[in-house]
């Protein structure tokens, strides 16, 4: 998912983040600066 690359899609991934710890159990959110990649 893309975030903060230009005005209409502002968002707070870290937020997103704590969101999702709080209602999904075993749901991992990794938060990517551009540019970094993530291996399965």
């Amino acid at each position: 998912m893309h975030h903060n690359t230009f005005p209409p899609i502002k968002a707070n991934p870290r937020g997103f983040a704590e969101l999702v710890k709080k209602q999904s159990k075993g749901t991992k959110v990794v938060i990517l600066k551009p540019g970094d990649t993530l291996d399965p």
